[in-house]
């Protein structure tokens, strides 16, 4: 997603993003909000892209991405991100932003997606600790294997099966754990990067809904060029090639083309220019 920002031009918008509860998701009208601010904290000081992991990135992405890409990426910094959030034990409301969490200049503003999974992993793992405190065992991990290898029997060797718990599992190292198990057991990738670097595990992954929102019905004919699967022809404008086939895909769907948020459709659109190769696999 950081790359397709880099792409369409993105990285200078201004982006908030709130952590709030839904009603459905939750059997009580009201929290005591325990989250421990500290460690998001800590990783807002901390947060850079070392040589090291440029390298990385580097042998999992395609070798289309810009070389300017990776220069962009060792030149960020958290020093202007902040996070608002309750102070412990306070009591909160579904509904209502638990924490939020933004840049407080325009500059790189929208690589705070790049906190925003691991802040719902640990607020999350937070939650679950304290409204589920009777039923949780951390020692379940010996299971995931198991349970991983029964979906690959189910679902057969031809189908992809890819994990992408981090945001709702058991804190950061959990994460890592349930990543490896479940590889272990039969899927063929993690949307976990930090699991591929250390495990070697393969790494797959979509957008975010925050990703897909951040796109406007006007961004959609600035979405840029295609590069042709034919890599000796020249990039062409992708703008006239979605619509041609909006209205080509429309009829058979029975989705007149009104119905269609094109906001949704500039994202998607935006992916797709820059992952031309992977963006129908996953």
């Amino acid at each position: 997603m950081a790359y397709a920002y880099w792409k369409s031009g993105k990285v200078l918008d201004n982006a908030v993003f709130d952590f709030v509860l839904s009603q459905k998701s939750i059997s009580w009208r009201i929290h005591c909000f325990r989250w421990d601010s500290r460690s998001a904290c800590t990783l807002l000081e901390t947060s850079a892209f070392p040589n090291q992991t440029i390298s990385y990135l580097k042998t999992i992405l395609p070798t289309t991405v810009e070389q300017e890409f990776f220069t962009y990426l060792k030149g960020i910094d958290a020093s202007k991100r902040y996070l608002m959030c309750y102070p412990r034990g306070s009591i909160v409301f579904p509904k209502i932003p638990l924490y939020q969490s933004g840049r407080t200049i325009t500059r790189y503003c929208k690589m705070v997606q790049l906190m925003e999974t691991t802040l719902l992993n640990l607020v999350n793992f937070a939650r679950y600790i304290l409204y589920n405190k009777h039923t949780i065992s951390i020692g379940k991990f010996d299971k995931f294997a198991t349970n991983a290898s029964r979906f690959r029997l189910a679902a057969g060797w031809d189908k992809s099966l890819i994990e992408f718990g981090l945001r709702r599992s058991q804190g950061p190292d959990g994460g890592l754990s349930a990543s490896k198990y479940c590889y272990i057991g039969g899927f063929d990738g993690t949307s976990n990067v930090l699991a591929g670097k250390l495990c070697g595990i393969p790494v797959k992954g979509t957008q975010a809904h925050a990703f897909i929102t951040s796109f406007t019905p006007k961004e959609l004919p600035l979405v840029g060029k295609l590069q042709p699967a034919d890599s000796s022809q020249e990039p062409r404008d992708f703008y006239p090639v979605v619509m041609d086939w909006l209205k080509k895909v429309s009829p058979v769907l029975r989705v007149l083309e009104s119905e269609v948020h094109m906001g949704e459709l500039a994202a998607f659109s935006a992916y797709a220019v820059a992952f031309p190769d992977t963006f129908w696999h996953w």
